[in-house]
């Protein structure tokens, strides 16, 4: 299996982003969407309720974002977005300052 490869660079990650026929902005727009729900949440919704309404509402910004184009997938209760080949999948998850480092 080759090793997963790191992008840094802007130029590098808008080339690679646009080889997957994705675009930097429809990510930071859902990413963006996720966090305003987390911070509209209050002392007053359940404990659960910040990082679950964050990661539905990435969710489904991503999906509004990139529909028709890609699908939207459920499989075995993992909300995907999937390229119109089925050959590449996004899939909105949790990640600290070392996610995707060795």
């Amino acid at each position: 299996m080759a090793e997963p490869a790191l992008y840094f660079e802007k130029w590098d990650v808008s080339r690679r982003l646009a080889d997957l026929g994705l675009e930097e902005s429809t990510l930071i727009r859902a990413g963006q969407a996720g966090l305003s729900a987390l911070t509209s949440c209050t002392e007053t919704h359940p404990p659960g309720s910040p990082g679950y309404f964050a990661w539905a509402e990435t969710v489904r910004t991503l999906r509004d974002l990139l529909m028709p184009v890609w699908d939207r997938t459920n499989e075995n209760s993992l909300s995907l977005v999937t390229n119109e080949d089925q050959t590449i999948a996004i899939v909105v998850a949790t990640g600290d300052s070392s996610t995707g480092l060795k």
